[in-house]
Formats: C-alpha cells, structure tokens, sequence
C-alpha cells in the first residue's frame, strides 16, 4: 500500500474542495512555475507492490509493472500541481492522455531517480491543457519515460483552437467483460496515493458532473495493459492511450484486443454502445 495517512487524506480532500471554491488567475498569462523536482535513490517496497498489482490484474514479476514508475512518481507529481505556484485547480482536472516508453525492464529490487517536472502549457478548445513530465533513470541512463496531459476546463473568454476533425467514433466489441465494484476507487486509492475526490466522494463526483463516483484513468490503463502483457514488464516497449469519457462504477465494461505483427491495440469498453472509455495501444519492435 502507498504511505497515505488518514491526515494526508484528510488533507488532499480539504484541498480538493478549497482548489473548486478557489479563484485563479487566467492560467496562460500566469505560466508554470520552473520546478524540476528528483527523488534519488528510490526503491520498491514488495508487499505495497503485490497489493497494487492484485488491484490491477497484473501478475507478480521479478520485473515492475509497466505503470508502476507512475505510482512512485505520483505524490511528486501532485506537489507540483497544488502548489501555490501551479495556475489551476488540480480537483476536476481531465486525464486525457498518456504516453509512456519503457526502454528496459526495471528490476524489483533495482534502485533508481525519478525527475519530474510540469511543462507544455497550452490553450485548448475547453480550458488548458499541461503535461506533467517523469523520467526513471537507472545509473544515469534513462529506462522510462512518461507524459500525462491533463486539461483544466475553463469558461470560454476568448478564441481557442478549433476541435480537430476526426471520423466517428467507431463501435468496438468486447473480447471479455469485467465488473467494476463500487469499492475500486478507494482500493486503487490506497495503492496509487490517487485520493482525487471525484474517485472516493460521491458528493464531489456529482459535483464535478459524473453520475456517480468514477475510476481513476490510471487504473483503467493499468488494466488492460495487464491484459495485454500479463507481468507488465516490457523491454523496448511503447504505449499510447486516451482517455475518452469516465468510467462509473457499480457497473460491467468489456475489454477489446486486436494485435498485428508490430502492436497490441486495446480498449476498455462501454457495453451498451461499443464506445471506449479509454482506447490505446502498445508498440514493440521500435529499432
């Protein structure tokens, strides 16, 4: 389990609900702060890692699990965005993307340095997005690599990008399906760190306009990548995912799978219309 005590969780959803009453400046103007923040020398803690894996599906590996790095990354990552400095609320922030790169597999017992650092502030057609950037470095040499983008919706006060044109968004079957427990937000909660309300409070999922408490996006990629790659443990690996639309829990969504000679393509799907919640892929052989 990630070291969370009842007092950190009191405080980050005390800071949850004073960042939505909150007013900030027009983020754009106000800029990222310059901060890099490094943590040397980490290292995993076993038992925490079986119960993060056992939430996620992954199977227990002398290797880390692909996402993992993010865990231990994350309570940086969130010092960096509720800090006084940072120019938006991080509570009702949108996960959309992820991007990360594994160039070898990062040992159990390995120790290695996370860098992490916000970056990329730009405006979008619903508010702003930023990216939150880490690395994993083992003796120097960078072994992976993340990019999280996040959007901060905002009231429309002048021109933004238009919205990209695309096909429609097409159905997808599911290979198998999977219940979603009501309890899921606070169990991946207690091993990710990732209190955000909207995943462990009815009233500010409401709030925030879902319809009832929602899953964390991390746990849905972690998922089915551990559907994808049982272990998680990737050598020369990339994977790439969006995250469409939140997933409720209290319900059944499906897994959707298709692999060709250089990829595994994956979904996490809706079953009453065939529409991802988060769709991605997974790309290997990169030379």
């Amino acid at each position: 389990m990630v070291e969370t005590t009842a007092a950190t969780r009191g405080w980050i959803l005390w800071r949850g609900m004073r960042d939505f009453l909150r007013r900030y400046p027009d983020p754009m103007r106000a800029g990222l702060p310059e901060v890099r923040r490094e943590l040397r020398d980490v290292h995993v803690d076993r038992a925490a890692l079986r119960e993060f894996n056992s939430v996620c599906g992954f199977r227990d590996s002398a290797n880390l699990p692909f996402t993992y790095p993010h865990i231990l990354a994350f309570k940086t990552q969130m010092r960096i965005m509720m800090s006084s400095e940072f120019p938006m609320a991080v509570t009702g922030m949108l996960h959309l993307s992820n991007v990360t790169r594994q160039y070898r597999p990062i040992g159990v017992g390995d120790h290695f340095d996370l860098h992490v650092w916000a970056d990329n502030l730009s405006a979008h057609r619903k508010g702003v997005t930023v990216d939150l950037r880490t690395e994993a470095r083992l003796a120097g040499e960078v072994v992976w690599s993340e990019t999280s983008t996040y959007l901060r919706l905002l009231p429309k006060s002048g021109p933004r990008p238009p919205k990209k044109g695309g096909s429609e968004e097409p159905e997808l079957e599911s290979d198998r399906e999977w219940f979603v427990p009501a309890r899921l937000g606070r169990d991946y909660a207690a091993v990710s760190g990732d209190y955000n309300p909207i995943h462990v409070s009815r009233t500010m999922a409401r709030m925030m306009g879902n319809k009832d408490l929602i899953a964390q996006g991390m746990w849905g990629l972690s998922r089915a990548v551990a559907e994808v790659e049982p272990t998680g443990s990737m050598e020369d690996r990339k994977v790439e995912v969006e995250f469409r639309r939140p997933i409720v829990l209290r319900q059944k969504i499906g897994f959707y799978g298709d692999s060709t000679e250089y990829r595994d393509d994956f979904a996490l799907v809706r079953l009453a219309d065939g529409k991802a919640y988060l769709r991605g892929r997974v790309e290997f052989d990169l030379g």
